[in-house]
């Protein structure tokens, strides 16, 4: 065709809209089609047209196009062992058949996958560790493998709750604390806060480093009331459920 005064003519559609048409002119071998619908199948057809109008046969190209990301991803409800992730769904996908992949691991564990159908916004993780910092990652993947750009978020789990708590050797002044452990916190850097009181005063605190378990608390009331409330605190003052005992000072 050298010499030949020709365009190309794109016709193309997908299921459900009428075809559209893109000109190239007779010295292009490339074309950007960029008005199309994410996750859906298009057809292509390419044919030479003459000034004349008379045309070649169709050469024919199809390919799905990539399906679009899920919305932005908020976390709620962040537990010591969970997180409810909230998301929005994929934008121009309605009547797409499409799966939502989350992938998800922290510092020291393999990744992990969780696989919702495309009517879902919202997904419960429940297999956590605590005081861990995760990373979340969806993608919207269609039946054919195809997989859309990835939205995150990143969350830190709640620390867990120091174990079951003891109060020994009771005095009028003071006693002393014992308690477990908060589980599955190896590595895990933290503070227990120790909140006290007895009625008529002000409620007091104490902190002590992760490596301990036992506290003596000697600034106490003779014959008072005491309830003594326990959490694990991370550096980021994400704390853990209570653990609580309560005790009579001596008189």
């Amino acid at each position: 065709m050298e010499g030949v005064s020709y365009e190309i003519h794109i016709t193309y559609a997908c299921e459900g809209e009428e075809p559209r048409s893109h000109i190239c002119a007779s010295n292009t071998t490339t074309a950007v089609l960029s008005d199309l619908k994410s996750g859906m199948e298009y057809n292509f057809n390419l044919t030479v047209v003459l000034p004349n109008g008379s045309c070649s046969k169709t050469s024919s190209a199809c390919v799905h196009t990539k399906p679009s990301a899920p919305g932005r991803v908020k976390v709620t409800d962040v537990e010591s062992r969970s997180v409810t992730l909230c998301l929005e769904r994929p934008v121009s996908m309605e009547g797409v058949s499409y799966e939502i992949h989350i992938t998800y691991g922290c510092e020291g564990e393999d990744a992990r996958s969780h696989i919702c159908a495309s009517n879902t916004t919202t997904a419960v993780l429940s297999d956590l560790k605590p005081g861990m910092e995760y990373n979340f990652n969806l993608t919207a993947v269609l039946p054919n493998g195809s997989c859309s750009k990835t939205s995150s978020a990143c969350v830190q789990t709640k620390p867990s709750a120091p174990g079951r708590v003891k109060v020994t050797d009771v005095e009028s002044r003071s006693v002393t604390l014992c308690w477990e452990r908060p589980v599955s916190m190896e590595g895990v850097s933290y503070e227990i806060h120790i909140t006290y009181g007895c009625e008529g005063e002000e409620p007091r605190s104490h902190i002590c480093a992760s490596n301990t378990t036992t506290a003596v608390l000697s600034d106490l009331k003779t014959g008072m009331e005491y309830n003594f409330n326990l959490t694990a605190v991370l550096p980021n003052g994400s704390c853990s459920k209570t653990s609580s005992a309560c005790v009579h000072t001596s008189e």
